[in-house]
């Protein structure tokens, strides 16, 4: 039963975080959101978590994979603009990629050294803030003249 809480979490997180970022600042949304994972890790790192709390921490999980594609192409679209966006969508979507393909070799590394995942787990509780906390900074959504919104056409 626990594992029907993570892929339904990542669908409620499209549709949550659709709903927010066109409600509310899109940066401050990010950074709750992706700070939940911490919720997991600390679920997970406990002696003898309940099954309400592996729950939560699944559900928390979902929410913040659920959005942050979502997420990472809005916010391309309104600090950059549409006139390149295929190519810094395109690029920044690469190095998402890249971090989440290396991310599960990184924590079997960590398994295969320490015997656990508490220590991976614990570097993330630091690092997952550390991430998610800058997009504060991004402040207010670019304005764009409507000639810079235009895609090129290649003509």
């Amino acid at each position: 039963a626990l594992g029907t809480f993570l892929p339904l979490s990542v669908v409620a997180g499209r549709l949550l975080g659709g709903f927010l970022i066109d409600h509310f600042w899109a940066p401050a949304v990010s950074a709750i959101i992706l700070t939940l994972p911490v919720v997991f890790c600390l679920a997970v790192r406990t002696a003898e978590p309940s099954f309400a709390l592996l729950a939560f921490g699944n559900i928390a999980l979902g929410l913040a994979a659920g959005v942050e594609y979502d997420l990472l192409a809005f916010l391309v679209s309104r600090y950059f603009g549409l006139k390149r966006y295929s190519a810094i969508y395109g690029f920044m979507y690469a190095i998402f990629a890249m971090g989440a393909g290396f991310g599960p070799y990184l924590y079997g590394r960590s398994f295969v050294a320490t015997g656990g995942y508490e220590t991976i787990l614990g570097y993330a509780l630091i690092i997952i803030p550390i991430a998610a906390w800058p997009l504060l900074l991004l402040g207010k959504y670019r304005e764009y003249p409507p000639e810079d919104e235009a895609p090129e056409t290649g003509r």
